[in-house]
């Protein structure tokens, strides 16, 4: 199949020497192979592969978030004429009819460029922002979007990336979602977890708590309670590290402002961990020992230190030499590795985020705990 890839001169990644107070870089060639890995992963309706071999959209949005990360344009990334955003506008009535899913939609629309008013939808363009307002608790001074902690961060990083009105209750839910530990969990009763943790801190910052705020000082003091003798972050604590959680975690870390070589631990950084999870032959990052498109689509974003919403490279006092990432076309993909069946809405059961499954799997395994049933409130 051939692979028509445009590439956006962003300017963003491949970055001069010079003298800053960063003492970790971001990992850009580690991150142009890992893209060149991502885009061997499209199939012909323009999505992008999770689990199994069909297309999804909620991994379809990681990977546009990892390729615009990596300074490549998805709209011209495309096979057989059809492109991620081609993909998405076709499942755009049902993978919004959840919050969760209309705002991580509206996010991915948004950094791609196009109207987040107008998108998708069978019956006419869907307007996302009204969309997610109709995910709204029932009384909606509450500012508590769908079930979940996914829902809300999503949320609020939606409706910050777009400059649409955020309520104050919004922001305060997400705090009160905090643990006593400093961490987020996904969902009641399941306990703190790096990956939700994450993205409770990039919401946070986004809508414009201080770094220096009591909420992310705790966070951030969760984050170091879990880290591993590696460097590395598992999804829960006394667990194995996993690259997706290690990559989201430098992202938080780096949307504080933190130093990354800060965290060093016997003289290994989080993103030296992170480069240990890396196929040196394929590109791809791996998940349970196997290269994982999921796990790949959510390191590039850690790799080049660029938090949500804004997927940026932090280091924004690098000047840019402007040259951009340089990602050769791409034959057919052969045969693809086969994790677990997506049953489409971006989630491996239907109703619960994928990434939160896959992690909950994995950990589960290497703590020898067997299957963890996931319920929603």
């Amino acid at each position: 199949m051939l692979r028509m890839i445009t590439l956006l001169a962003t300017g963003l990644l491949l970055l001069a020497s010079v003298s800053t107070t960063w003492a970790v870089d971001p990992q850009t060639e580690a991150a142009n192979r890992a893209v060149d890995y991502i885009l061997s992963q499209q199939n012909s309706d323009g999505g992008f592969i999770g689990f199994g071999e069909e297309s999804a959209p909620g991994v379809t949005l990681d990977a546009v978030f990892a390729l615009i990360a990596g300074g490549v344009d998805p709209l011209g990334v495309t096979t057989d004429g059809a492109s991620p955003a081609d993909y998405l506008a076709s499942q755009a009535d049902t993978y919004s009819v959840d919050a969760g899913g209309a705002a991580k939609l509206m996010l991915g629309v948004i950094r791609m460029g196009l109207d987040y008013t107008d998108f998708g939808g069978t019956n006419g363009g869907l307007d996302l922002p009204s969309v997610l307002e109709g995910h709204l608790s029932e009384d909606p001074a509450d500012g508590i979007y769908g079930v979940d902690l996914f829902d809300q961060a999503f949320s609020v990083l939606a409706l910050t990336a777009a400059g649409e009105a955020l309520r104050d209750s919004s922001v305060d839910y997400l705090r009160s979602l905090q643990l006593d530990d400093g961490g987020w969990e996904f969902d009641d009763g399941l306990g703190s977890d790096s990956n939700s943790t994450a993205m409770a801190v990039q919401a946070l910052l986004a809508a414009g708590v201080a770094s220096d705020d009591p909420t992310i000082e705790d966070a951030l003091g969760y984050f170091a309670s879990i880290q591993d003798a590696s460097g590395a972050f598992a999804f829960l604590a006394d667990t194995d590290p996993d690259a997706q959680s290690t990559a989201m975690v430098i992202q938080a870390l780096v949307a504080a402002g933190e130093d990354l070589d800060e965290w060093t631990v016997g003289g290994i950084t989080p993103m030296d961990a992170l480069l240990t999870f890396q196929n040196s032959e394929t590109g791809a990052f791996q998940f349970a020992g196997e290269d994982s498109p999921f796990a790949t689509y959510q390191v590039v974003a850690g790799l080049l230190m660029a938090p949500f919403p804004k997927l940026e490279t932090a280091i924004s006092e690098r000047p840019v030499d402007g040259d951009v990432v340089i990602v050769p076309p791409h034959g057919d993909s052969g045969t693809l590795p086969v994790a677990m069946p997506d049953t489409g809405g971006g989630s491996a059961d239907g109703t619960t985020p994928w990434w939160i499954v896959a992690a909950l799997m994995g950990s589960a395994a290497a703590a020898g705990t067997g299957a963890l049933a996931l319920r929603r409130r």
